[in-house]
């Protein structure tokens, strides 16, 4: 299990290893991303008049929260990569914790705007 956790880990940390400065190339990421999916959201609903700004405020609301959320996960990965070598079995429970919550969070920032 271990193995295959840190095949999984190595693949995401893959490619963020050629980067100068991890947090500048995940910033980058999060807004290439982010702006690619508002065009696509902005593409596909049809908002009236009345309901236009309201619908923009709340979604850039919950896209800064959901980018802090996955700068959360991805440091919680990066700590993991890195402690790997020498966790404890106390250590990789401590670990799946932090993990369950991170999602619990994510989960109810979902459940938050969704209407």
């Amino acid at each position: 299990m271990k193995k295959l956790s840190l095949i999984l880990l190595g693949l995401i940390l893959y490619t963020f290893g050629n980067a100068q400065s991890d947090a500048e190339e995940i910033q980058l990421m999060q807004s290439l991303f982010g702006m690619e999916k508002k065009a696509m959201v902005a593409e596909f609903i049809q908002l009236d008049i009345a309901t236009h700004d309201a619908f923009w405020t709340l979604y850039d609301q919950y896209e800064v929260e959901r980018k802090a959320l996955g700068k959360g996960r991805i440091g919680l990965i990066r700590q993991y990569a890195e402690q790997y070598a020498s966790m404890t079995d106390e250590q990789a429970a401590e670990f799946m914790s932090q993990m369950i919550s991170q999602r619990k969070q994510t989960d109810k920032l979902m459940d938050t705007y969704h209407y």
